[in-house]
């Protein structure tokens, strides 16, 4: 299963997270977001997983935080709601990889910036 920006994928007993979108330096936007708290559920309601790494494919690059594009658009578009779903959606989603019962391991190994490093330590 995947997102074109995050994929997921069953590697033993671990739920691999992996980033990739190089041209925004792997920037959380909103369907990352979603993305990322269906594989979290995925991952949580299999027992078989142990544990769930977060990677990236992108060279010298973890995650530039949130995809502040994507945020101005909405803002252009005067669409508020999203605004606002995207920052609760970002924080539940490091409030959720904080409290997670299962062990969450980031492999950040490059620029790590903004919201990401909610995920990322």
């Amino acid at each position: 299963m995947h997102n074109m920006s995050l994929a997921y994928e069953k590697v033993g007993p671990a739920g691999v997270l992996t980033l990739n979108k190089p041209t925004t330096l792997n920037s959380f936007d909103s369907l990352i977001i979603k993305a990322f708290h269906a594989y979290i559920d995925q991952a949580t309601a299999d027992t078989e997983i142990t544990h769930l790494i977060l990677k990236s494919d992108v060279p010298s690059v973890f995650s530039a935080g949130g995809d502040l594009k994507d945020i101005y658009q909405h803002y252009q578009r005067s669409n508020q709601s999203e605004i606002a779903s995207f920052f609760k959606n970002s924080y539940d989603l490091n409030l959720r990889v904080n409290q997670m019962e299962k062990p969450f391991i980031s492999l950040v190994d490059g620029i790590c910036m903004g919201g990401c490093n909610g995920v990322g330590t």
